[in-house]
């Protein structure tokens, strides 16, 4: 709206004019649903705006050859993935307006509508398997954290699918990665895992083995599923039996599950 004034060139094949329609373009992108009956509105009005030059056609043409192939596909567009749950990101999870590049030790983010560009430092921590903290700044900025939650749905179940994987191939034994694959849900068997993890506390309340529980409450955090009630139970009763120094090392467990 605040851009009219590329309108006032002598030349719809101009610069200017592009510009413009690429900003029409993403709001009808942004209206969801209502902006198939808008682009089709916008583009009859654009069929009788002509070029001076014979090649460029109309701004019609223009949207089309230049403006629409930037678009994800209309089945794609308004609520990507909705319901899914995480493990299905697939090959479109990038966010289908920006396009990213590595630049030496820069991400170039480019949004593909408008053309503008924004170079980015971006530094991931992994803090333990089913976890990161990625923090990304511009020149001069502090770090800011992106938190996962943050992310597009698709982008978010791509990650989230990865970290799973990596902590069920760190902590599942080979008959529960195996229940998983005839078919039991993975929260049903994270959760299973989790109950063993807290159990074998009781002979081995070391860092490893409070490093396996809290890993598995990661997993089931990225699975979106709640901490079973006999999980909880099992960690009191064990809590009460542990010597003080013990009770030290789990800790963070229990403010985890929510004793402290």
């Amino acid at each position: 709206m605040m851009t009219s004034c590329g309108w006032f060139f002598d030349d719809v094949s101009g610069l200017e004019s592009l510009q413009v329609l690429r900003y029409a373009a993403r709001a009808v992108e942004l209206a969801g649903d209502p902006g198939r009956g808008l682009e089709e509105r916008l583009l009859t009005h654009l069929a009788q705006a002509h070029s001076n030059d014979a090649r460029v056609g109309t701004a019609r043409d223009l949207y089309e050859a230049h403006v629409r192939p930037c678009a994800r596909p209309r089945a794609d567009r308004g609520r990507p993935g909705r319901g899914r749950r995480p493990g299905g990101g697939g090959a479109g999870h990038r966010p289908a307006g920006y396009a990213v590049a590595p630049e030496d030790d820069l991400l170039v983010v480019r949004h593909r509508r408008t053309g503008e560009e924004t170079r980015l430092h971006a530094r991931v921590e992994r803090v333990r398997p089913g976890t990161l903290r990625v923090f990304v700044h511009g020149a001069g900025d502090d770090p800011r954290p992106v938190a996962l939650d943050t992310l597009p749905e698709a982008a978010r179940a791509a990650v989230t699918e990865q970290l799973a994987r990596e902590v069920m191939a760190l902590w599942l034994t080979d008959d529960e990665s195996g229940a998983i694959g005839r078919g039991t849900p993975a929260p049903v068997v994270a959760g299973r895992a989790l109950l063993r993890a807290v159990l074998a506390l009781d002979a081995d309340a070391s860092p490893l083995g409070a490093a396996q529980v809290l890993d598995l409450l990661d997993l089931l955090n990225l699975l979106e599923a709640p901490v079973p009630f006999d999980v909880q139970t099992a960690f009191a009763e064990l809590r009460d039996r542990l010597p003080p120094e013990a009770a030290e090392r789990v800790a963070l467990i229990a403010h985890r599950l929510g004793f402290e």
